[in-house]
């Protein structure tokens, strides 16, 4: 379970996060929103471990997130980021096994938890030999969330992970991996600038502005809430 306690985040004497509090419940979906420079990407990668809190402290169970180890870290979350991020000169097979191969995973590991992948996303085996300039828009982006899980880890993370996706492969993907996560019973956060997005996914969303977490709770009660200023200019957009 993942608790932060009076999270505090100063970059180059710049308050980005002030005296933040939640406990988040496993084996759910968190959707972060709030304007741009509201700090809900920094909150992300406090939570993660990649920023190192001013105040206060972010706890992967009774570990600080910030003294986990890299290999300790990359066992606990998978990250997906805006265009999947896939390296341009790997194959789909090498992009997907890079985290088993980067440990020295056995060959028979490698490509037993390919293919169980695959199957899972519905993803051709004759694609994985292709370059991701070979696959469509929605096959890259199964790609990439197939490298994030392949650790099996019990955290994803996506950071506007579907932003530049086609509006039609949106409606394709979404109900697919929303299948995927309720099937893997893992812990999602995603930040998005799409209400709509938000909505189709989320348990429970996190709004930001500047800097504070101003409401936290489950669809129906911030539909409710819509009525507080930020939050209806947000979602007239």
């Amino acid at each position: 379970m993942i608790t932060v306690e009076h999270l505090s985040l100063e970059l180059n004497q710049n308050k980005i996060l002030t005296d933040i509090s939640y406990q988040f419940k496993n084996q759910q979906f968190y959707g972060l929103m709030g304007a741009s420079g509201s700090g809900k990407s920094s909150f992300l990668k406090c939570l993660i471990g990649w920023y190192h809190p001013t105040g206060g402290k972010v706890l992967w169970g009774n570990e600080r997130a910030q003294d986990l180890s890299d290999d300790a870290r990359a066992r606990q979350f998978g990250y997906v980021i805006q265009d999947g991020g896939l390296y341009p000169h790997l194959t789909a097979e090498n992009n997907i096994s890079l985290a088993g191969r980067v440990r020295n995973f056995k060959t028979e590991q490698l490509k037993s938890r390919t293919a169980e992948l695959c199957q899972l996303f519905r993803f051709p085996s004759e694609n994985l030999r292709r370059y991701p300039q070979e696959l469509s828009g929605g096959q890259r982006q199964r790609v990439a969330f197939m490298r994030a899980l392949f650790l099996n880890p019990p955290y994803l993370f996506l950071d506007e992970t579907f932003s530049s996706l086609d509006p039609l492969l949106k409606h394709e993907l979404y109900p697919e991996l929303q299948s995927i996560f309720q099937k893997l019973n893992i812990t999602v956060f995603l930040i998005s600038h799409d209400p709509k997005e938000i909505f189709f996914f989320a348990d429970e969303i996190l709004f930001f502005q500047s800097g504070k977490l101003i409401y936290c709770n489950s669809k129906s009660q911030f539909v409710e809430k819509c009525s507080v200023p930020s939050i209806q200019v947000f979602m007239s957009y």
